[in-house]
């Protein structure tokens, strides 16, 4: 390659460093060595890796801090504290590497900014810096920046960015992707692609999963809970299966296995999963393009997630069809229709009493078994909930204009309250 010309594909390569490298903070001698590992990788500033020995760990305070690299791993941050002087996550490092990055286990890394000073071989060191744009050449950037603002559900995003993908020549056998839901009932969403349909499936799993072996077992429990991503090869003599759904993979043929975190503009983590099946898994150029796109992105999924988040709210609290209203733009004070509809109501007798006879607990249970018993009836039927008035319950069956029938609605009304009282009619 010549001087100036653009880098081809994404690549991440270490070497040694000539020169002996000190960092210094505060007037403290924080890392100094001539045993350092320079890594250089696309479109980034070179970083400079330390063995640890050679750092003043005593300088170094371990926080809750972690970010995740598919191809280098998760990475453990530190404080940098000096004589009163501190600087929050300024160091890390892969503890437990990836096979890609497994040159620099056991060495620390400290951002370049948040030191003082560094010097190589006694002289002044100049960090060399990176414009840290997306060049030409990166396969997904034409269509991120031209194309993906358009897609109008999460179902079509990933359609489209799962083509790209195995269209740049990643062997993608599957995509999931997994957004936690703001929902009384429900946990998450996941959305699975699968390469034999070339279509996309939506799960909503309720909050009740979280309790379950499937889910405590999964790769998903460890991430929400911090643990950064997971990466496992499934290819070679014994292979690492650490999650059972790991050896179900491995036995229909996968070669590699990734789960990212995706984190929203909220810090909200969700998860991003890609499962190989040809030789050698992912390549590290491949993993490196979506990587870099990962942010924006994220923000993408964020905003259909958003929307589903305010419908999911609407439905909840005010109603399917006044939601649609609302979203509608009828929010002005005056903004109203006239409706048909058969009315419900219904409220819990003797409630009073039972709050004074009940404990605290006992009470809230009752009325949440007795709230899903009514409208859970109402949904199951074609009505409504508009409203929940202390212990009482307004719903509707709407009549006419793209609706039910009168005779229907008034039927589906009777049947709602005959199954919410249990006793057959």
């Amino acid at each position: 390659m010549t001087a100036g010309a653009p880098r081809v594909g994404y690549s991440m390569s270490f070497e040694p460093s000539p020169k002996r490298i000190r960092v210094v903070f505060n007037g403290r001698d924080v890392a100094d060595s001539d045993q350092v590992m320079i890594l250089r990788e696309t479109r980034l500033p070179p970083v400079y890796y330390f063995p640890r020995d050679d750092v003043r760990m005593e300088l170094l305070r371990r926080t809750d801090h972690h970010t995740h690299c598919p191809f280098k791993g998760n990475a453990a941050y530190w404080t940098v504290a000096a004589d009163g002087k501190q600087a929050e996550n300024a160091a890390w490092s892969y503890e437990d590497p990836f096979e890609d990055a497994a040159q620099i286990k056991d060495y620390i890394a400290l951002y370049w900014d948040r030191m003082d000073a560094w010097f190589a071989d006694g002289e002044r060191l100049d960090h060399e810096g990176s414009d840290g744009t997306l060049s030409t050449n990166h396969p997904f950037a034409d269509w991120l920046i031209r194309d993906a603002w358009q897609n109008s559900s999460v179902e079509d995003l990933m359609v489209r960015l799962a083509d790209h993908l195995v269209a740049s020549g990643m062997p993608l056998m599957r995509m999931r992707v997994l957004v936690r839901t703001l929902h009384p009932q429900l946990f998450a969403t996941s959305y699975t692609w699968d390469r034999k349909s070339g279509a996309v499936e939506a799960y909503q799993a309720r909050h009740e999963v979280l309790g379950k072996r499937e889910y405590l077992e999964s790769p998903y429990a460890a991430i929400l809970d911090g643990a950064g991503g997971v990466r496992r090869r499934l290819e070679g003599a014994e292979p690492r299966l650490d999650f059972p759904i790991l050896k179900e993979l491995h036995a229909d043929g996968a070669t590699d296995y990734v789960a990212m975190p995706m984190t929203f503009s909220d810090g909200q983590v969700n998860i991003l999963t890609l499962i190989a099946d040809g030789p050698g898994g992912f390549s590290t150029s491949g993993l490196g393009h979506l990587h870099e796109i990962l942010p924006v992105l994220s923000r993408l999924f964020e905003v259909h997630a958003l929307r589903l988040t305010a419908v999911t709210l609407l439905d909840t609290y005010i109603g399917k069809h006044t939601g649609q209203r609302v979203l509608d733009g009828q929010i002005k004070r005056g903004d109203g229709e006239d409706m048909h509809a058969v009315i419900w109501f219904c409220d819990l007798r003797s409630s009073t009493s039972l709050t004074e006879a009940l404990p605290r607990d006992a009470y809230l249970n009752l009325l949440n078994q007795y709230f899903d018993c009514m409208a859970g009836a109402v949904l199951d039927h074609g009505g409504e909930v508009l409203k929940f008035i202390g212990d009482a319950v307004l719903a509707v069956f709407p009549i006419g204009d793209g609706s039910q029938p009168p005779a229907q609605a008034c039927a589906n009304a009777v049947a709602a309250a005959c199954d919410a009282y249990r006793p057959p009619c």
